[in-house]
């Protein structure tokens, strides 16, 4: 429990002294000497009542509740179900309300069979770092998740129509619902172009992030509906294909569903398909001889491509690439041949791109040398280009200088 605590601290924060209101503390206090507590994180070993867990982050710019449960208490379980009633009123306004109880999963259920649906986080450190007199107590948590009231349950109702007013009408502040348009501008500009992993992956954090009646929420769930749909097309495409043994094609349409929606519905069903390739001796044994023959076309493609735009060195690379690493293949007896054309008819060309850069910068250096009267180390470079790039107008300027150079000068005593 200690190391929980120690790691909740970094969780719930007292922040500098603010506006937070405290349903206990005098109408004439001044603000500036209370302190304003912040709770930007929601730590639980399980939550009940939710499909996933709940982040804060999704709480950003919203107004929301927090409520501590006492599962064995008949005054925790009754303030609970007076939060369920206000959160049924104000949820479609954005509006949420959660619950955390120190106590395990297992033991709320079964010492409260009746408590309300709302988010429940379990075995959580936070009842214990909050002050919690008098109970049952209620914290509500403004825009930027900063406690702005607290108070018994039955006293929220009062206070939050006030504090909605801070909010747009639609149950989010302005600077939240400008971060979640863009996000989902994005998204739509990614699924224009076919970039499901962007695209699914920024409609679903504006989906989380947005009140479920608010504009962009249903934008957002639009998007990731279509995106789906599109991904089942796709998905049935490569059911065809796998029908009409045309392994590799199906693997790849099955890849790009598996990687652009990663961890939703259709990319597990993506990837279960990959996976029964992959057990599938037959399927795999094809799927492995077409990849190794499309890869050795498209060192082949790109040997060509290279030696269309006069780049002889990495038109030899691709062409050995070809011919060495897939033997086999119909590609690399093409690579061979391309290797002897291009040795037969562009001998010299070759040699001056592959003496480049080194060779024009070995005579520039050595002309420098020459200027301040280094002439054995003019003539060691001069030598060495001669040796790098053998019938090379380089070399033969190499030549040329080293005969103007003097005789080598005499080994010292």
């Amino acid at each position: 429990m200690r190391s929980m605590l120690l790691t909740c601290i970094t969780v719930l924060t007292l922040g500098m002294p603010g506006l937070a209101q405290t349903a206990d503390a005098p109408a004439s206090q001044p603000a500036a000497t209370q302190p304003v507590l912040s709770i930007p994180g929601l730590p639980a070993g399980q939550w009940l009542n939710v499909d996933e867990p709940v982040a804060s982050a999704n709480l950003h710019g919203r107004l929301w509740g927090l409520g501590v449960l006492e599962p064995w208490s008949a005054r925790s379980t009754a303030a609970a179900a007076d939060l369920e009633k206000l959160a049924d009123t104000w949820r479609p306004r954005g509006v949420e309300v959660l619950l955390v109880t120190v106590a395990p999963a297992e033991k709320v259920t079964d010492a409260a069979a009746d408590l309300p649906h709302l988010p429940i986080g379990t075995d959580s450190v936070l009842p214990e770092l909050l002050p919690l007199e008098p109970l049952p107590r209620v914290y509500l948590l403004g825009p930027d998740q900063a406690v702005v009231w607290s108070g018994p349950a039955d006293g929220l109702a009062d206070v939050l129509p006030g504090f909605y007013q801070q909010l747009t009408p639609d149950g989010l502040t302005r600077q939240r619902q400008y971060e979640l348009t863009n996000r989902l501008n994005r998204a739509k500009a990614a699924a224009g172009t076919k970039g499901y992993f962007t695209a699914v992956g920024l409609a679903a954090t504006v989906a989380r992030g947005s009140p479920p009646a608010h504009p962009l929420h249903q934008s957002a769930t639009d998007l990731l509906q279509a995106a789906e749909m599109d991904a089942q097309d796709i998905l049935a495409n490569a059911r065809g294909l796998l029908d009409t043994g045309k392994i590799p094609e199906a693997w790849e349409k099955l890849r790009t569903v598996a990687e652009g929606f990663y961890g939703r519905p259709v990319g597990r069903q993506a990837l279960e398909m990959l996976d029964d390739i992959r057990s599938d001796p037959k399927m795999r044994s094809r799927l492995l001889a077409a990849r190794y023959q499309q890869s050795a076309e498209q060192a082949l493609q790109l040997g060509r491509q290279a030696r269309q735009e006069q780049r002889l060195v990495d038109a030899e690379r691709y062409y050995r690439i070809a011919a060495e690493v897939y033997p086999q293949t119909q590609a690399a007896r093409q690579a061979r041949e391309a290797l002897k054309e291009l040795h037969a008819d562009q001998a010299d060309e070759l040699a001056r791109q592959r003496a480049q850069p080194e060779a024009p910068v070995l005579l520039r250096l050595a002309a420098r040398d020459v200027q301040i009267g280094r002439f054995d180390q003019a003539r060691r470079r001069y030598r060495q280009v001669i040796d790098m790039a053998p019938g090379t107008d380089y070399a033969r300027q190499a030549r040329e200088a080293l005969d103007t150079l003097p005789a080598d000068e005499a080994a010292p005593p």
